[in-house]
């Protein structure tokens, strides 16, 4: 079973559970979790009511696919880092959904990094 974990918008989270990884993986379960930044407070909980609905268990994931570009940066750091930290801790694959070049590899862990559409606003009023 596949994780599939898209954060890079501000305004909701979709999670998907695929048979493979990438277009030729049939989605098997898909929720969408309405947030208005607040990915943080949300996802894990959502994650956990996903899988639970859907009679899983981390151990249960074989890997991860997720979104590595979008319009927001705070939300891609979220998903992201929460999909590093998984794939992990559960000594599964990440990949990208979006940008094979985000993944990288160092010694044996293999790592997704976000590709930001601009640089970020943090501290710069508008």
């Amino acid at each position: 079973m596949i994780l599939y974990l898209d954060t890079s918008g501000k305004d909701k989270i979709i999670l998907q559970l695929k048979t493979a990884i990438g277009p030729t993986g049939k989605i098997l379960s898909r929720q969408t979790i309405p947030v208005f930044r607040t990915q943080a407070e949300k996802l894990l909980p959502g994650l956990q009511a996903f899988l639970k609905k859907n009679q899983l268990a981390l151990k249960n994931l074989k890997g991860i696919e997720t979104v590595t570009q979008g319009s927001s940066f705070t939300a891609l750091r979220i998903g992201i880092a929460t999909a590093n930290a998984l794939a992990y801790a559960l000594n599964i694959p990440i990949f990208s959904v979006d940008a094979p070049e985000a993944l990288k590899k160092k010694g044996r862990l293999r790592l997704l990094s976000p590709q930001y559409d601009r640089e970020p606003q943090i501290g710069q009023k508008k």
